[in-house]
């Protein structure tokens, strides 16, 4: 009688997972179709508030969270802050349209990258992918290879 592996074993590849994090409705659905057009095998959620993300990202490993800064109750900057503290391999992405409102020096201790909701709509897509690529150095280089 011949052995087989067990149905599941060895490494599983999973899709990247991305985080987007807004509180307009309208900007969330555009930036998921924006990011799934461009890399249909993302696996994309999304959140309407800072709230609504940490249970997201209780729940689930992420591998990018893209958020807006200004939001009502808990803001960006907040969710970011939490991030880093407790999961600090996620990449974080600022998009918002008040980038310019923080120095240079408080988005390089918030974030990794930042994007301008005013920017090229193909802005998003690069510096996700940038991220992504960021990400898979780091945790390769933290295991030593």
């Amino acid at each position: 009688m011949a052995m087989s592996d067990p149905p599941n074993s060895g490494p599983s590849v999973r899709g990247s997972r991305i985080l987007l994090v807004d509180d307009d409705p309208m900007i969330l659905r555009a930036m998921r179709r924006l990011l799934l057009a461009a890399r249909p095998g993302w696996e994309i959620d999304m959140a309407a508030s800072a709230a609504a993300a940490s249970v997201l990202l209780e729940a689930k490993n992420y591998d990018v969270v893209v958020t807006d800064l200004q939001m009502p109750v808990v803001g960006g900057a907040l969710l970011l802050e939490r991030l880093k503290a407790g999961q600090p391999s996620v990449m974080r992405v600022i998009h918002s349209s008040h980038v310019e409102a923080f120095g240079s020096q408080s988005l390089d201790s918030l974030a990794d990258a930042a994007v301008s909701k005013l920017g090229r709509t193909d802005e998003l897509v690069r510096v996700v992918d940038w991220a992504l690529d960021q990400r898979r150095r780091r945790l390769r280089d933290s295991v030593g290879y």
